[in-house]
């Protein structure tokens, strides 16, 4: 009797603990969740990002055309394209961020 005792409380300590991990699993699924949907917009704001940048730098561009066709002045008045490598960077290192706090 008292062997079927200690079964029986065995497996109920093993379904508490089950429900326990099932419960845990659910929230981090829910958090998995919540923080994919934050690196999608996190994704989109960068792309809109880039497109401003890309926007204003064909502004630039077009205006700087007609005063002058030299190197030296392009070269000046524009940033450079490490500009937009820079951005790319900073969004890659937030998406990175992001993907090491949903682990």
């Amino acid at each position: 009797m008292n062997k079927q005792k200690k079964i029986k409380r065995k497996r109920k300590l093993v379904r508490l603990g089950r429900k326990e991990i099932e419960e845990e699993l659910k929230d981090l699924k829910l958090k998995c969740s919540r923080l994919e949907a934050h690196l999608e917009k996190v994704k989109r704001k960068c792309s809109d990002l880039e497109a401003q940048l890309l926007d204003e730098k064909a502004k630039v561009l077009a205006a700087i055309a007609p005063l002058s066709s030299s190197d030296d002045v392009l070269d000046q008045a524009l940033p450079s394209t490490s500009s937009l490598s820079l951005t790319e960077q900073h969004c890659k290192a937030k998406t990175s961020q992001l993907k090491q706090m949903k682990e």
